[in-house]
């Protein structure tokens, strides 16, 4: 039985998005102050504008299409600067920083493209994979106490005695067969563990 459950809050959140323009702005200044003073202070600028921005219109930053344009600018800030190093050859290690810093500035726009779309829980024969940005969490059978499906939330209980839960979008249909499909796998790999002993 494969069931998938499409959750509500989107996978992005608002303050982790503003949060990252504010630590790039950081990044922009720290790495202004490495060259010419004409230089230190257009980065200055650039990432008072930004942490300005997230402070008092924080609201654009959550537009999908604004974010994006915000993102590609400070990318094309950095490579600029990128250039500028590679031109001047005087600090290599800076030019590996501020590679390091476009690539994470990519990182970020295609972890941030997801900022509306619900994450997926997927409940298997293996166990229940949570589907996050670039990898998959994976929750055995043998960690879990019960699963329950009800009035559009699934909580998983575990053997630890915590508890996680999510409420889904999506219509689920077969609520009961879940539930005692969930029963069974969990009972099946508890005697599993058992008959180990």
């Amino acid at each position: 039985m494969q069931v998938d459950f499409f959750i509500k809050e989107p996978q992005v959140k608002k303050h982790q998005i503003v949060g990252f323009h504010i630590l790039c702005a950081m990044a922009l200044f720290l790495v202004g102050l490495t060259h010419t003073y004409a230089m230190h202070l257009t980065f200055t600028i650039f990432a008072l504008g930004i942490i300005g921005i997230a402070l008092l219109k924080s609201a654009w930053y959550l537009n999908l299409l604004v974010n994006t344009i915000f993102r590609i600018g400070e990318l094309l800030f950095l490579f600029f600067f990128l250039i500028v190093c590679m031109q001047s050859k005087g600090m290599p290690w800076l030019a590996m920083l501020i590679a390091w810093l476009c690539l994470l500035l990519v990182l970020l726009t295609l972890f941030e493209q997801r900022m509306h779309s619900p994450l997926r829980i997927s409940l298997g024969e293996k166990g229940i994979v949570i589907h996050r940005f670039l990898f998959k969490k994976h929750i055995s059978w043998k960690l879990l106490a019960s699963v329950n499906v009800h009035h559009n939330t699934l909580t998983l209980i575990f053997k630890d005695q915590h508890l996680k839960q999510w409420v889904y979008d999506n219509t689920i249909t077969q609520a009961e067969e879940v539930i005692t499909y969930a029963a069974a796998q969990i009972e099946k790999n508890t005697e599993a563990i058992t008959n180990d002993w």
